[in-house]
């Protein structure tokens, strides 16, 4: 039974929808295209972890109201300030992110060494952004997130923390346009 299987968890929960995010980026166009498809593999991820989550008895309260979470509320607004419009959308695609890396790695504690846990996630994590700028500084950057991530979510427990961190410093990044161009109104298209 796949219960039974920790690394067949993984597989279906994580790896596969990372991977058939891989796959569409390469293939598809249109970037509203690809990044909308992209969250919806997630969320099939989330759904997945959240459902072996449950069923394995694995009692964790993600939503705990605690400082961190009106430290993130005031990211939200920082992160307005910095990228405007793109703020909303930005938080919500950086929660979705956090919660299909940190639902898997909530599975894999304990009963996989952390260094293996890291490899089994990260990679796929980093492999996932894509970009036809600045490819390699994105991806030493969501290498280093991911591993940074998932430390603070296991020491810490923490979900808002990694929460406020990926949405402030991706909004300051998109800001400086490192991660993302904005388009400006005067820009052509």
């Amino acid at each position: 039974m796949i219960f039974d299987n920790l690394y067949l968890i993984w597989f279906f929960s994580y790896c596969l929808p990372a991977l058939l995010c891989i796959f569409q980026l390469k293939i598809f166009e249109k970037k509203i295209f690809r990044i909308s498809l992209a969250h919806l593999l997630l969320l099939i991820s989330i759904l997945l972890s959240s459902y072996f989550i449950v069923n394995l008895n694995l009692g964790f309260n993600f939503f705990e109201i605690n400082v961190y979470f009106y430290i993130f509320l005031i990211s939200i607004v920082a992160s307005y300030l910095l990228i405007k419009k793109l703020a909303l959308v930005y938080t919500i695609s950086s929660i979705i992110q956090e919660l299909s890396m940190l639902l898997i790695a909530l599975i894999l504690f304990g009963k996989i060494p952390i260094i293996l846990i890291l490899l089994m996630i990260v990679p796929l994590y980093t492999i996932a952004h894509d970009s036809k700028e600045n490819i390699f500084i994105i991806w030493a950057l969501t290498f280093t997130w991911g591993i940074l991530s998932i430390l603070l979510f296991f020491y810490l427990e923490n979900i808002w923390l990694n929460f406020l961190i990926h949405s402030l410093i991706g909004s300051i990044l998109i800001k400086k346009e490192i991660i993302y161009k904005i388009k400006k109104a005067n820009d052509k298209k």
